[in-house]
């Protein structure tokens, strides 16, 4: 034994292990059962393929009715081609796949019934559903993945055959790697979206893929509606009742400071201030609430980046501890709703005001970008976890003890509303960066 035959002998093994291991890569990243299935049966016929290296290297047999091994790549195949052929992708594929293999392995584990049988099986696979019905695809369609398919099955077919027969030790193991090359290539030659065959197997799974992706994102959406048309039928009900009393509270707040005012001293006078600050906060929520539910128009103005930044801080007590700094390029006009773009600026940086409870630096910027401005807002406060952050956007999420969360919300809503987009990252006891990301004209 020398190292070249060590080589030639080893190389379908290695050849089987790897493809398998590209195709394992590929169905954990597609989840494309088509190409687990391929990648099952490869990797059993490398098992297969270590038996006879073996065989020819060292004279050791480890395996017998080793041919029961080959027999889940030919109902992969005859799977493939037969579920092409009819264009179904629902054929319950991997189930009979996976039934063909356990039954196979359990037969080769166990010698209960003779190899022949296995070559039987293989025969009628391939010989007799994938080869017939292969050549009539290629007459019909003339695709080169059907052709490529072809091959790799005669591959198959004629190293069982010289195998069996002892008719050469060395052919089998080029038809074979040649075969698997085949199988491989398949998964990355394009084909046509209307064909029948091979092809279309894989593109119909794809798209069966993508559709189910597409259905599961329109019942997210719908309940999304369903729950914003629910929050939408509350606030209208509520919001009117709710405001009346606060504005009575807020009234009668009024009266009696100016009445008793010179009557009592600061401490006293401090609770028609905690009186106005709670009727403030219920008012916010109130207005949230309906904010969030109803339709958004906007109000479109030219103005610059500079201005909203400026005037959303001006709407904003900034304490002595927080310091702002402004890293603002140059001037490039853009076309927002002013009004709310700069409530979505303010809400920003009173949230990161709120995460330095014992100062720190919020650092604001702007960068101009292909079609618009990024404005970024990073903070030095507590962070944020990554459970927080997954909830983020979503309505009724707070972990202030006031409001109810439709803060961010809101702001999500106005600026996709201009075509722009809004994200948050953050790391705990690092801080946060928000950035908003909106065009020079808005996509409405």
């Amino acid at each position: 034994m020398n190292l070249l035959e060590v080589i030639f002998w080893g190389i379908p093994c290695v050849t089987a292990f790897m493809i398998s291991l590209i195709l394992g890569y590929g169905f954990y990243r597609e989840r494309n059962r088509q190409k687990l299935i391929f990648s099952i049966g490869i990797a059993l016929v490398g098992i297969a393929h270590i038996n006879f290296m073996l065989e020819n290297l060292e004279g050791v047999t480890l395996f017998q009715n080793v041919y029961w091994l080959f027999v889940p790549v030919a109902c992969a195949s005859s799977i493939a081609t037969f579920s092409g052929f009819l264009k179904v992708y629902r054929l319950r594929s991997f189930m009979i796949f996976l039934f063909v293999t356990v039954a196979s392995l359990l037969l080769f584990f166990s010698s209960l019934i003779p190899e022949i049988f296995a070559v039987v099986l293989m025969t009628v696979f391939s010989v007799f559903i994938s080869v017939p019905l292969l050549s009539y695809l290629i007459v019909k369609n003339r695709e080169l993945v059907d052709c490529i398919f072809l091959l790799a099955n005669l591959c198959f077919i004629f190293e069982g055959v010289v195998r069996r027969w002892g008719l050469s030790s060395e052919t089998p193991y080029l038809l074979s790697f040649f075969g698997m090359v085949f199988v491989s290539l398949m998964f990355t030659i394009p084909s046509k979206s209307n064909s029948y065959g091979v092809s279309s197997f894989f593109l119909l799974a794809k798209k069966l893929e993508s559709t189910e992706e597409d259905l599961r994102l329109t019942q997210e959406k719908l309940l999304q509606s369903e729950r914003l048309a629910a929050i939408g039928e509350l606030a209208g009900m509520v919001g009117h009742d709710i405001r009346n009393p606060l504005q009575g509270i807020t009234n009668a707040t009024f009266f009696l400071k100016e009445k008793v005012s010179s009557k009592i001293n600061e401490e006293e006078l401090e609770i028609f201030d905690i009186i106005d600050g709670c009727v403030e906060d219920a008012n916010k929520i109130v207005n949230d609430l309906l904010e969030y539910s109803k339709d958004i128009h906007l109000k479109i103005e030219e103005t610059s980046p500079t201005f909203l930044i400026e005037s959303s801080i001006d709407q904003i007590v900034v304490p002595d501890l927080i310091k702002i700094v402004l890293q603002l390029q140059n001037e490039k006009e853009l076309s927002v709703d002013k009004g709310k773009i700069v409530r979505v600026f303010a809400n920003l940086i009173k949230n990161a005001i709120d995460a330095m409870p014992d100062g720190g630096q919020l650092t604001i910027r702007t960068e101009k970008t292909n079609d618009g401005i990024l404005f970024s807002f990073e903070d030095m406060g507590v962070g944020m976890s990554t459970e927080i952050l997954s909830n983020l956007w979503r309505p009724l999420f707070t972990t202030k003890a006031k409001g109810m969360g439709f803060g961010l919300c809101v702001c999500k809503r106005f600026v996709e509303a201009h075509g722009g987009t809004i994200n948050a990252k953050s790391e705990e006891a690092k801080g946060s960066t928000f950035e908003v990301k909106l065009p020079l004209l808005p996509n409405v």
